[in-house]
C-alpha cells in the first residue's frame, strides 16, 4: 500500500512537470491598436513657426507706470487733516436724523427635525 501512494506520487510530480514544459499562451493581437499605431508612424507634421502664433497671440505691451496716489500728492497737511477727522459709525436718513442701528442676527439656525426610528 505504501509502495502504490510512492508510485502515485512519482507519477503526479512527472505530470506535473511535463505540464509546466508544455504550457504555451496565445498570442493576443489587437487589430485596431495596430492600425492606429501605424497611422500614427506615417503622420509627417509641419514644423510650428512663429508666424502660425500671430492671430491667437497679442503683442506684449509694456505695462503703465503707476500713479501716485492724490492724497499724497497734496502734501502732509492733506494727511493730517484725514487723520483727524471724525470716524463715522452711524447711518444718516435723507432727513439728517440720525438712525439707530439696527442689530441684525447674522447667523440663523434651523431647528433640526428629530426623526425617530423605532
Amino acid at each position: 500500500m505504501f509502495r502504490i501512494a510512492v508510485q502515485r506520487t512519482a507519477i503526479k510530480s512527472l505530470c506535473a512537470s511535463r505540464a509546466r514544459l508544455l504550457s504555451t499562451s496565445a498570442v493576443r493581437r489587437n487589430v485596431l491598436q495596430d492600425l492606429y499605431l501605424r497611422e500614427l508612424k506615417n503622420i509627417k507634421l509641419a514644423p510650428i513657426t512663429p508666424k502660425d502664433a500671430e492671430g491667437s497671440v497679442k503683442p506684449w505691451e509694456e505695462p503703465s507706470k503707476p500713479k501716485v496716489p492724490e492724497l499724497e500728492a497734496q502734501g502732509t497737511e492733506a494727511l493730517q487733516a484725514y487723520k483727524s477727522e471724525p470716524v463715522e459709525t452711524l447711518s444718516e436718513s435723507a432727513d439728517g436724523q440720525v438712525e439707530e442701528p439696527v442689530e441684525e442676527d447674522w447667523l440663523v439656525l434651523d431647528d433640526a427635525e428629530e426623526d425617530s426610528h423605532h
